[in-house]
């Protein structure tokens, strides 16, 4: 496909983790906040600083074909 996910499910004592993930030639530096302490929930995601509508990233909708992306998660309750 076009595009990935994100929807942690975590434990509710993460408050924060990281990691990486190449997809479509660009290498996604994902990072996950959890302010809440909960297991699982999306409450916002942005990429590059701007905000994504649903937890679905489409690198190409982005403007991103190559390269890096930083890709921000606030999970919590919805």
């Amino acid at each position: 496909g076009d595009r990935f996910t994100l929807d942690p499910c975590i434990p509710g004592d993460w408050k924060e983790f990281s990691m990486e993930f190449r997809f479509k030639g660009v290498l996604h530096r994902i990072r996950v906040a959890n302010p809440e302490g909960v297991e699982r929930g999306v409450r916002e995601v942005q990429v590059d600083g701007k905000k994504v509508e649903s937890k679905w990233i489409v690198p190409a909708e982005h403007g991103k074909t190559e390269g890096e992306a930083l890709v921000q998660v606030t999970m919590g309750r919805v």
